[in-house]
């Protein structure tokens, strides 16, 4: 209920994909775990969509607990 959409991705994946965005600003926050540090990281980013379609990269800033 806090949030308009939750992707759930994979533990082998280092990334999500989130179809069908329609064009607008977002706020993109992200939780994980960092297996190098074995700590839970989490962080976001502000973003705007402005394509009507293709990929769109984006790499969200993170930091531990």
């Amino acid at each position: 209920a806090l949030y308009d959409m939750i992707i759930v991705g994979t533990t082998d994946s280092i990334f999500v994909v989130a179809d069908s965005m329609k064009c607008g600003n977002y706020f993109i926050y992200m939780t994980g775990f960092d297996v190098s540090i074995a700590e839970r990281v989490r962080g976001g980013i502000p973003v705007t969509v402005s394509e009507q379609s293709g990929l769109k990269t984006i790499k969200i800033p993170v930091t531990e607990d």
